[in-house]
């Protein structure tokens, strides 16, 4: 396989636009994975992978428990790196709803679509004050507790 910094790098928005049975990317462990060709070979079925397919599915492939062989496998897979978002591909994204996707439709599997989520919201409750700002916190704190579990830090997931 050839190092990792000889891959082309891809944002996570660039990513959610494979998410098809067709053309299906994943991302896991910073490594973006085209597991289109290993779909219908996938033990776990091709649904697992369709269900993830368009976002980051490190922390499910590490839930799973996944052996050393079927880590190995993912070499083979590798198309690229994940890398930030770039300020034009966020803005696009927040225009055109193309970013990337989390059941319930909050879409935000990358660290930058959630923080510009968040200053869109606090921009907007910021206009009404101190109760605003209340309303606001509260309203955040309740989407990344439903999104990321009691396991959300300032400094990231545990």
């Amino acid at each position: 396989m050839r190092s990792t910094e000889d891959l082309p790098a891809y944002s996570s928005i660039e990513v959610a636009k494979h998410s098809s049975p067709e053309d299906a990317w994943l991302i896991v462990g910073g490594k973006v994975l085209d597991v289109t060709s290993w779909l219908s070979e996938h033990p776990g079925g091709e649904d697992v992978l369709l269900d993830l397919a368009g976002r980051d599915a490190t922390r499910e492939f590490e839930d799973v428990g996944h052996s050393s062989d079927a880590r190995s496998q993912l070499d083979h897979l590798v198309v690229g790196t994940l890398r930030p978002a770039t300020d034009e591909e966020l803005r696009i994204s927040r225009n055109t709803g193309t970013g990337p996707k989390k059941e319930g439709g909050m879409g935000f599997d990358n660290a930058e679509v959630l923080r510009e989520w968040i200053h869109e919201k606090v921009s907007s409750f910021r206009r009404v004050g101190t109760i605003g700002a209340v309303s606001a916190a509260v309203l955040i704190s309740a989407v990344i507790i439903k999104r990321y579990g009691m396991g959300w830090t300032a400094q990231g997931r545990r």
